[in-house]
């Protein structure tokens, strides 16, 4: 038995924010991302991971508590307990991929060894593309993308999202799919970092517009633009005749829009007061259905069509020596 069960569990968190929490928080992604892959009990996510029995035990009751997880005990001296996921936790593997995804495309440690993805239809390694089930058409960094609700009322909404899980400034030496130092989560290193490349994606770009939109503190928004600036996510933008800065989204964080966007989709169907039409994504002049496909056959997959191949483990040998 762990705390996770011992203890109360803290009260459920709106998936709106809870969406966007979850990119910010390395341990509990990787959590989902073992269970994906077929662990379940608490020891092999602790070896696997790497992480103290205090973390390890806050993430899993958190997840519970929001309803991604469910315990179920398969021993009862001593009682211990594995995880699930829940219909919830299910519904969340669209944003599991696109992290995978994003490192596959943007890892640049030759030496590094990376996760792959094999689709079981045609047997083939793959690396998926995001479309439109609707239209068949990928949805790529340019393609338009519209939400039925004002820009302030969507960051009203998530810029509510909880602190919980902000981490100390320094290199995040931990990967979602590798064994690379640069992993995504040199990216998402916090909430604010989801915030700022989603406000970009709405098309705010000036810095006094985020900032406004946000709430976020000056000082913080240009030391979090600056390290996004030096990891080649973002880069500056000379406005002729204009004294105020201003930013765009370069390709390396343009690919973790489907990110964004699942993350977006997903809270929207699992809010506890239900789905709000005005906060569905249209591609176009229609209602974006989100799925991933399969470069090499064209199929639309879903995770039982697909298996995980080579997911790196917590190596403490590896990191000791990168940090």
């Amino acid at each position: 038995m762990t705390a996770a069960q011992a203890e109360p569990s803290a009260p459920a968190v709106e998936p709106v924010s809870l969406g966007m929490e979850l990119l910010a928080d390395r341990v509990s992604l990787l959590v989902l991302r073992n269970i994906f892959r077929g662990s379940h009990r608490y020891q092999q996510f602790k070896d696997s991971l790497g992480v103290s029995h205090a973390v390890l035990t806050d993430r899993l009751r958190h997840l519970e508590a929001a309803g991604l997880i469910a315990p179920c005990q398969y021993s009862d001296r001593p009682p211990r307990f594995e995880y699930k996921l829940t219909p919830k936790g299910d519904a969340y593997w669209p944003v599991i991929v696109s992290l995978w995804r994003w490192e596959a495309i943007w890892i640049r440690d030759s030496t590094a060894t990376l996760a792959s993805v094999r689709h079981r239809e045609c047997a083939k390694v793959i690396l998926p593309w995001f479309g439109c089930t609707s239209c068949g058409e990928e949805v790529g960094l340019d393609s338009p993308l519209d939400v039925g609700v004002s820009n302030q009322t969507l960051f009203d909404s998530l810029s509510r999202t909880a602190h919980r899980y902000r981490r100390a400034g320094g290199p995040s030496l931990a990967s979602f799919a590798s064994t690379a130092s640069d992993g995504v989560f040199t990216v998402l290193r916090d909430r604010w970092s989801g915030l700022i490349m989603l406000a970009l994606v709405k098309g705010l770009t000036r810095f006094s517009e985020i900032q406004k939109h946000l709430g976020i503190s000056p000082t913080l928004l240009s030391r979090r633009l600056d390290e996004m600036t030096a990891l080649g996510v973002v880069e500056p933008v000379v406005v002729p005749g204009r004294a105020h800065r201003a930013f765009r989204m370069l390709d390396k964080g343009g690919d973790l829009r489907p990110a964004l966007v699942l993350t977006h989709l997903w809270a929207n169907e699992w809010s506890e007061t239900g789905p709000r039409a005005d906060m569905l994504l249209y591609h176009g002049d229609h209602q974006l259905q989100p799925a991933w496909f399969c470069d090499v056959c064209g199929m639309a997959i879903v995770r039982p069509s697909v298996d995980a191949e080579g997911i790196p483990d917590y190596d403490e040998t590896r990191l000791a020596g990168l940090s």
